[in-house]
């Protein structure tokens, strides 16, 4: 018996453009696409083979491979034949086949082999002998008179290079250096800015204050304001090769100094918890500028071991090449590399697929949607580089996930990709909104713990809303109040022969154990 689809299920089965759907638990999402792949092979006639069908887990490669096959076979009989040569297969695996392609390019042969454990153990052992051998190193030694050689080697040069360094895209230190340098500089300048407007405002309120000015609070204040508040320092280039704050350091003592008066306590006058506050406030910018200041004198050290890092790295890279085997990073990092810099595979690559399905997107991150990026630009298209979203072809992308799913951050799962999918396919926004696999009290309760929903309806248009573990939708319709890391929570709806209210509420019950 054929399953029967909701309107927004049918909407996202027959849309004609780049989608992205937003589908919650229980919604259908896998017979969904299911029944896309059916009605693309049927009424579309896209050949069985000519449809990209990527998951993230090899268990939902195999769950999607039975349900569509089971519903071909209902519809299309005689195009299950052909099956077997459909492509069903894992993001990782799809990777795989795409870094093999152009492996040389890299200086890697063919067979490469993803393991990652073993590069990990691999990686942690050469890093602990190479901090044994570059022991004498200024920084080392700095480093090892808080640390033990293994924290450092793990801490400094395994960790760092496992997590941010490819094959196909080494980490550029020089550039990075520089980068961390303008953000430090760039928080020195964000910080001392309202410094000079808030000693401006004191000196005012002092001025205004109506009350005895003979306390010791206020002769020390009054003899603090008389005194030459310095201009904050630059930070320059060199002063990070140098570990120079000797300007940071003065500036920095000159505040604390200034900031040491003891406050009184007990009742005051509204005109005195204004100078109060405005005092206050100068200390809270001590503990942010010390940080930035330590940046600055750790720069000398930084500068001799970046050549150690690079070393590193270089040896690294040789035992992948050497051995053939890859992390997953490296695999994903190569196959993108290579539809970027080599359109000769990337057209062959295009040519084979008229449509690209994928399933828990929100489990994957800017690389991957590059990739799929460069797949589903126009055939005519051979520039290096990710195409622009309007250098796409139009009806070639379907995106599904759930944005509330996101577990996978240890894998560089950036939820925040998803999201603006909707932005760059805002024609082809879709959502499955009905969860058809659970309880209604369940489905209510959802709502009001997740999306700050009353659990029955509003008595009176007054009753205070509820709070919520998600940002709502109203949240995201207010401009800049939904950081892009940060998932909304769409209302799900009940199914028609569920709609029925509930009395009885789900309680939850927080265990704190020690």
């Amino acid at each position: 018996m054929a399953k029967e689809f909701d309107l927004s299920q049918k909407d996202a089965i027959n849309s004609v453009e780049n989608s992205v759907v937003s589908a919650g638990a229980g919604s259908g999402k896998t017979s969904v696409l299911s029944e896309r792949f059916s009605h693309l092979v049927i009424d579309k006639k896209i050949k069985v083979d000519q449809i990209l069908t990527l998951t993230f887990t090899k268990k939902s490669t195999v769950e999607m491979y039975g349900r569509i096959y089971k519903t071909l076979k209902e519809k299309a009989p005689d195009q299950v034949s052909d099956f077997y040569k459909a492509h069903i297969k894992t993001l990782d695996s799809y990777c795989s086949s795409v870094a093999k392609l152009g492996a040389r390019f890299y200086g890697l042969s063919p067979d490469i082999q993803v393991d990652k454990e073993g590069i990990e153990s691999q990686v942690s052992a050469m890093a602990l002998s190479f901090i044994i051998e570059n022991r004498n190193n200024e920084a080392i030694r700095a480093l090892a008179g808080t640390k033990s050689f293994q924290e450092i080697a793990d801490g400094l040069f395994a960790g760092p290079i496992l997590k941010a360094s490819t094959i196909a895209e080494p980490i550029d230190f020089d550039k990075s250096l520089l980068s961390q340098h303008k953000e430090i500089i760039d928080a020195w300048e964000k910080e001392c800015k309202e410094i000079p407007g808030i000693i401006h405002n004191l000196n005012s309120a002092y001025e205004k204050y109506s009350g005895n000015r003979e306390t010791i609070f206020l002769k020390g204040l009054k003899e603090k304001l008389s005194l030459d508040f310095p201009e904050s320092p630059v930070i320059k280039e060199e002063d990070f090769a140098e570990g120079n704050i000797k300007g940071l350091e003065n500036y920095i003592k000159f505040l604390k100094d200034f900031t040491s008066l003891k406050l009184p306590g007990g009742k005051q006058k509204d005109d005195f918890i204004a100078i109060k506050e405005l005092y206050c406030s100068l200390r809270e910018y001590i503990p942010k500028l010390v940080p930035i200041a330590n940046n600055v004198y750790g720069g000398s050290y930084v500068k001799k071991i970046i050549p150690l890092m690079k070393d590193f790295q270089d040896k690294v890279n040789t035992l992948k090449r050497s051995q053939g085997i890859l992390t997953h990073a490296d695999v994903a990092s190569l196959a993108v590399n290579i539809l970027k810099n080599y359109p000769e595979i990337r057209a062959s690559e295009k040519k084979k697929y008229k449509a690209i399905m994928i399933d828990e997107f929100q489990d994957n991150n800017s690389m991957q949607r590059d990739m799929l990026f460069l797949l589903a630009e126009k055939e005519e298209r051979m520039e290096k580089g990710v195409p622009p979203v309007d250098s796409l072809l139009p009806n070639r992308l379907f995106f599904v996930g759930d944005e509330k799913q996101s577990i996978y951050r240890f894998r560089n799962a950036d939820v925040s990709v998803f999201r603006s999918l909707s932005k760059d396919f805002e024609k082809g926004n879709k959502e499955l909104k009905t969860n058809y696999r659970s309880d209604a009290a369940l489905i209510q309760a959802f709502n009001t713990m997740f999306g700050g929903l009353p659990f029955i309806e509003k008595k009176a248009p007054d009753e205070e809303k509820t709070p919520s573990v998600f940002f709502t939708e109203a949240d995201a319709a207010i401009k800049d109040r939904v950081p892009d890391y940060e998932a909304v929570y769409h209302e799900v709806s009940l199914p028609k022969d569920k709609k029925r209210e509930c009395e009885k509420k789900v309680h939850i019950a927080l265990c704190n154990q020690k």
